[in-house]
């Protein structure tokens, strides 16, 4: 199993919280004063919406997210389609269960084809953008 190396840092990073009704999507760039949060209906009418944003941005994109049993797929499978950067994060819970580690490695790569990242840094700022997005929720 080999690691995944953290890609050039993007212009935007754009973070997906995955859920099976919905996603929380938290969408951020250097150049920008605030993040920008997004709800995104697990529908492909709003996956193509989402698309079509994002190429709207003209900029570099890195789409991370944390595979949550199958509803990341859909939108996973649009994303790369459309040449988006697309990064798995591997949770510390997977990670202490080298079992669900492998099967979600096995299943990632051979369903679509998207690296899974054990990058720590990776990890680790997907943490921050998640406690983020949590915070915003509450407000």
């Amino acid at each position: 199993m080999s690691l995944v190396q953290p890609a050039q840092a993007a212009a935007i990073l754009l973070t997906i919280d995955i859920a099976k009704l919905r996603h929380d999507v938290l969408i951020e760039a250097a150049s920008w004063k605030n993040r920008k949060r997004l709800i995104l209906p697990n529908t492909a009418a709003e996956f193509r919406l989402f698309a079509d944003y994002l190429h709207g941005l003209k900029c570099p994109v890195r789409v991370v997210f944390e595979a949550i049993g199958k509803y990341h797929r859909p939108l996973a499978h649009l994303l790369k389609a459309e040449g988006f950067h697309l990064e798995l994060i591997a949770s510390l819970a997977v990670a202490r269960k080298q079992r669900l580690l492998e099967d979600v490695h096995r299943s990632a790569q051979s369903s679509i084809g998207i690296p899974v990242v054990y990058d720590s840094e990776a990890v680790a700022m997907f943490r921050v953008v998640l406690g983020e997005m949590i915070r915003l929720c509450q407000l």
